[in-house]
């Protein structure tokens, strides 16, 4: 190894995955959300999961994709919104 890693003990020149610590949902819809957010990820094409208001907002690659999330999600109203592929930069 040569550079700024080579410099570091063996220890730390390891990368770190990152894990944010999410905040606990405060809100019966922020629950429902959490709940459901493993398996509408799950979805191809799913890009993100969040909560605005008295809605879940599902984020999605395609207007087919958004016909396979639900309209719904324990009584809770869902908006689907197609954004594209999201990407991280």
């Amino acid at each position: 190894m040569s550079g700024f890693f080579s410099k570091l003990p063996k220890d730390e020149a390891a990368a770190v995955p990152y894990q944010p610590k999410r905040p606990e949902p405060s809100s019966e819809i922020e629950h429902a959300a959490r709940r459901h957010e493993n398996e509408l990820l799950a979805v191809d094409g799913v890009e993100g999961i969040g909560v605005a208001g008295d809605h879940i907002s599902i984020y999605v690659r395609t207007n087919e994709v958004a016909c396979r999330v639900p309209a719904e999600i324990e009584g809770f109203p869902v908006q689907v919104v197609v954004t594209g592929e999201i990407r991280a930069y």
